[in-house]
């Protein structure tokens, strides 16, 4: 008659039927407790007895000798157990695999397409198409190229050409001429400092087609003065009746007696004159309009009363310009947007400086490779690479 003995208990799989010299689960390879199980194990319903019998002799082979009626049962644990082990290994396999595709960022953008995504490198967006792509639109937007993006993209993706086109007719540039020419069939995307108007919609509607905007960058206005004129600061309430021609001498300010020279882009073009006149204000008849941004910078210069503005990226290292402190309505709680020749990006990040605004790609959809270089156009910007390099340039970036 055959001698049983007690066997041990796999805490892992549940095997109890391993023999009591084993120091490894033959199930589950897994380690095995102290824990032992009587010589008989109690029977499962059906009356399967899971006994486990083996002789002496039978010892050195190191695996049990099993009933004909165990048969069955073991199977099936085998296989439960098989399966088990797959599904731990699945699992432990997964938790380790790290995925890059896409940069893991605290919160979901809430971007304005569904086919922007958030991505680490430039090199990890994809869907970038080949061929030469044209785009115009928001000046500010140059900063960029100074400080490298385009370049970093052309690195990224050779087969991705994007060029800069002048405004046909001899347009103004701007954002309102960018989004022109997109809706004209000139460029395969814009660049943009405000928001796309309902005309604009509907004109792109006519044409079979829809626009979109996607966020990448919040920028500043800053008002800058001739570097010898005696002011430091104003409010927006202050600067608002200059510009409509309410007040015409710096003296009214407690400053010099100067006539105030305020320079302007066109209102129609460039959407920083509405952040100022916001409700709708008109521009007074003394108000000097200039082709951009560089212009105005020189006329300023060389105008002992001179004041005009620009996106802070573009003012920040300017020596023949000087920026002045901005409060908000008719408050003295002045906030300078650049310290240091360093745009203040805390105050435009947080809302205290008091006029900011969004800064936009423009993507027509239209189902062409044009709506693809677009659509990639944005993606490269919103990479971590391409947030940074907003930051460099002097904007505030979103991630």
């Amino acid at each position: 008659m055959m001698k049983t003995n007690q066997t041990k208990f796999c805490q892992h799989c549940s095997c109890n039927f391993n023999p009591p010299e084993l120091e490894k689960c033959i199930i589950c390879g897994c380690s095995l407790d102290s824990v032992t199980k009587s010589e008989s194990a109690p029977s499962l319903k059906g009356g399967v007895s899971l006994t486990v019998a083996y002789s002496s002799k039978q010892k050195e082979s190191r695996f049990p000798i099993l009933t004909t009626s165990f048969l069955p049962a073991l199977f099936c644990l085998l296989m439960f157990s098989s399966l088990g082990a797959s599904y731990i290994l699945w699992q432990r396999m997964e938790q380790r695999i790290h995925k890059p595709d896409v940069f893991d960022f605290k919160s979901e953008p809430k971007l304005a397409s569904d086919s922007i995504k958030i991505y680490p490198s430039m090199k990890k967006v994809p869907a970038v198409p080949e061929g030469l792509f044209n785009y115009n639109g928001a000046t500010s937007f140059a900063a960029l190229e100074t400080y490298g993006m385009n370049k970093l993209i052309t690195s990224a993706h050779p087969q991705y050409q994007i060029r800069y086109t002048e405004p046909s007719n001899n347009d103004r540039p701007g954002g309102g001429t960018g989004l022109k020419m997109l809706i004209n069939g000139e460029l395969s995307f814009a660049q943009s400092g405000r928001p796309i108007k309902d005309s604009e919609h509907a004109k792109a509607k006519e044409r079979n087609f829809t626009l979109e905007q996607i966020p990448v960058a919040i920028d500043g206005l800053v008002f800058f003065v001739n570097p010898k004129l005696p002011v430091a600061a104003l409010n927006v309430e202050q600067l608002k009746d200059i510009f409509e021609g309410k007040i015409t001498n710096w003296k009214e300010l407690g400053g010099l007696d100067l006539p105030i020279v305020p320079i302007s882009q066109d209102p129609e073009v460039h959407v920083t004159v509405s952040l100022l006149l916001n409700n709708g204000e008109k521009l007074g008849d003394q108000v000097k309009i200039v082709r951009d941004y560089t212009t105005a910078m020189q006329e300023v210069a060389t105008a002992a009363g001179g004041i005009s503005f620009s996106p802070a990226s573009l003012v920040r290292k300017q020596d023949s310009i000087r920026s002045i402190g901005l409060a908000k309505g008719n408050s003295q709680n002045y906030i300078f947007p650049i310290n240091d020749r360093q745009v203040n990006l805390q105050a435009l990040r947080e809302d205290s400086y008091p006029i900011t605004r969004r800064m936009y790609v423009i993507v027509r959809h239209d189902g062409t490779i044009e709506e693809q270089a677009g659509i990639a156009y944005a993606n490269l910007l919103l990479t971590k690479q391409g947030q940074e390099i907003i930051e460099d340039a002097g904007f505030v970036s979103l991630y």
